[in-house]
């Protein structure tokens, strides 16, 4: 059975910045946290504790934290803050049976190995803020590479889900002139309540002629030939969705228009921010299952 209490022991395993801070955060609370791939990270690990084996920082672990990306070729854990490689079967069998553990886009442990992951990605708390936090860093990465204020310029959102929503309420906070993009009549009415623009998805080119930024979240090719050459030159293109992306590269390219694809923002960018919302999601998940 798993330990109940501050006698429980976590121990994240490999990912990106964010891990380390939702191990620093979830430390502060009281917990035993043990740490391993992370040897290229020089930062303060806190009350945290460094392992060099893996067998070291699972010994007695109930909870195990694993990146948001478990693996990006399905045989090695994804570790890019270390020298050391960790193979999937590896990880598999050094983890306890009863341990609870968390992670993303893990198929490979679940189906291949058995191991039993809860996907971040299927918690609302996880979702919704980390789709705040790619917003956010995404407005960033647009006033950085922009000459000009956003204020009372046309900005044009494709996707009205949880980041376009998100991107929405920020740049109408800073003045924008905000366009978001949708298919269902719904969500038409829920723009047009917030105070946006809505338009068709199919029919952006009436209205992207005028837009300095157009920042999409749909995951299919969304922006191809045409409707990129219904945008003036200096339009920036900001992509936030996975791959393979929703803008045509090539022909943005042969537009000349810039193209930016902005892919794990919050781990990138907010790191800090992006590990509390993991170690929240982790805590509450755990106090739902009253293991803590």
């Amino acid at each position: 059975m798993i330990a109940h209490g501050k006698d429980v022991k976590y121990a994240v395993i490999g990912g990106d910045e964010r891990q380390i801070y939702a191990a620093l955060d979830i430390a502060d609370r009281g917990f035993e946290v043990a740490l391993y791939g992370f040897d290229s990270f020089d930062g303060d690990v806190g009350l945290c504790t460094r392992c060099d084996k893996i067998q070291d920082a699972v010994r007695k672990a109930s909870v195990v934290l694993l990146p948001l990306t478990v693996s990006n070729d399905n045989e090695y854990l994804n570790m890019p803050l270390s020298t050391q490689t960790l193979s999937i079967s590896t990880l598999a069998n050094v983890i306890d049976k009863n341990a609870v553990v968390f992670g993303g886009k893990s198929e490979v442990l679940s189906d291949t190995y058995g191991v039993k992951v809860i996907d971040y990605l299927e918690r609302d708390e996880f979702v919704i803020a980390n789709a705040y936090l790619t917003a956010e860093s995404a407005v960033g990465i647009a006033m950085s590479e922009t000459k000009s204020s956003l204020r009372d310029t046309d900005v044009l959102v494709m996707g009205y889900g949880r980041i376009g929503k998100s991107l929405c309420s920020i740049l109408k906070g800073m003045g924008v002139n905000v366009y978001a993009s949708a298919r269902k009549n719904s969500d038409f009415s829920w723009i047009r309540a917030y105070g946006y623009s809505p338009v068709d998805t199919s029919k952006v080119c009436e209205v992207v002629s005028s837009c300095k930024l157009v920042l999409n979240t749909i995951p299919e090719l969304v922006l191809g030939k045409g409707t990129l050459g219904c945008m003036h030159k200096d339009t920036l293109i900001i992509d936030l969705a996975s791959k393979p992306g929703g803008v045509d590269f090539n022909a943005a390219k042969e537009c000349g228009i810039k193209t930016i694809w902005a892919l794990a923002l919050p781990g990138k960018k907010l790191p800090v921010s992006a590990g509390k919302i993991m170690a929240r999601t982790v805590i509450d998940t755990l106090e739902d299952m009253e293991v803590i």
